[in-house]
């Protein structure tokens, strides 16, 4: 989960990035004054896992945005996925009362009651790549996962000749974003794409490791298996191992979601077929972007959950042909933001 990207990769995709920022997101607001003369506001951040390139690439987004606002950011998160310590954190941040609070939480439910919380205290909440059980927050920034499981199985058919037997490698079975990243998928294959039969959904839990025991599993248990999907990057990793360790190569595809550098890598080398990539840059962004939005109105009191609070950040289908295209370079995570 911590790979890293040649610096030249890294400014290349900021320089798409930044031209990408230009495209209005409607739903969030934004301020065109810069830092000068203005309010300078605090803003903490909490991410379920610092030192992934996704949410590495979500820093770099806000701070950008920080900067531009003139807002002091303040970023926190375990070094590795756990709930209760990102939970820990978010109270921990919350004592020290900043202006705004942006989260990626890695649970539907565990953050609610501290969002409704720091709501009520009058300090906004932006949520950056995920969603709760309830509508408690301010703004929700992520990309429509229905829609990107919709173009995934369109582009999965064409690759196979639509027939084949799909593996799935997901996260776990209570994460609603993860869920739809496979659950759109396997609606249109049913509906459109009959000749591809699909297997139990199976669970890793964000395990390198769990994911290639799970893949070597399948691939042993269906010699007919011939196309496997991972619903991140760390299971990316552990799939393609176990393709490689069974020599399957030539014989399975392997598509998956996100873009971490190693990913992109694999895609180039055509261990991975096709990947889905969000633009978690462009969501730390919007999400910095409404708090000092909703800051600078002067409003007092308890912060108003928004009930229509959705914006929906791009996505694209990566491939090996299309991965060096500039229109591309947003979409590839980053390890760091120099």
């Amino acid at each position: 989960m911590r790979m890293r990207t040649r610096g030249a990769q890294r400014l290349t995709g900021l320089a798409g990035i930044a031209a990408l920022t230009a495209v209005a997101i409607t739903g969030c607001g934004s301020s065109s004054s810069s830092s000068g003369g203005s309010k300078s506001y605090s803003i903490a951040a909490v991410v379920a896992d610092a030192a992934d390139p996704y949410y590495v690439s979500m820093q770099c987004g806000a701070e950008q945005e920080a900067k531009r606002s003139g807002a002091k950011l303040n970023w926190q998160g375990p070094a590795a996925v756990d709930t209760a310590k990102e939970v820990s954190a978010l109270n921990t941040v919350s004592i020290t009362k900043p202006d705004g609070i942006m989260i990626s939480p890695f649970s539907p439910t565990a953050f609610v009651a501290p969002v409704q919380r720091i709501m009520k205290a009058g300090t906004p909440v932006t949520l950056a790549d995920g969603e709760l059980s309830q509508k408690v927050a301010y703004r929700t920034f992520h990309a429509d996962i229905n829609a990107a499981g919709a173009a995934l199985a369109q582009r999965m058919a064409s690759a196979l000749g639509a027939h084949g037997t799909l593996g799935i490698v997901a996260q776990d079975p209570g994460d609603p974003l993860d869920g739809n990243r496979y659950a759109a998928l396997i609606k249109v294959l049913e509906a459109k794409y009959p000749g591809i039969t699909v297997l139990p959904v199976q669970y890793a839990n964000v395990s390198t490791a769990r994911s290639a025991s799970i893949a070597a599993g399948l691939l042993r248990a269906h010699p007919e298996l011939n196309v496997l999907y991972a619903t991140n990057g760390p299971q990316a990793a552990g799939v393609a191992s176990a393709i490689a360790a069974a020599k399957r190569q030539g014989s399975v595809k392997l598509f998956a979601f996100d873009a971490t550098p190693q990913e992109v890598s694999q895609l180039k080398s055509g261990a991975i077929d096709t990947l889905v990539a969000q633009s978690p840059f462009l969501e730390g962004q919007q999400g910095v972007r409404a708090l000092v939005s909703y800051l600078k109105q002067g409003t007092s009191g308890p912060v108003p959950a928004a009930t229509e609070a959705y914006v929906p950040t791009p996505f694209k289908v990566l491939t090996k042909d299309n991965v060096e295209a500039p229109a591309s370079k947003p979409f590839l995570y980053l390890s760091s933001c120099s």
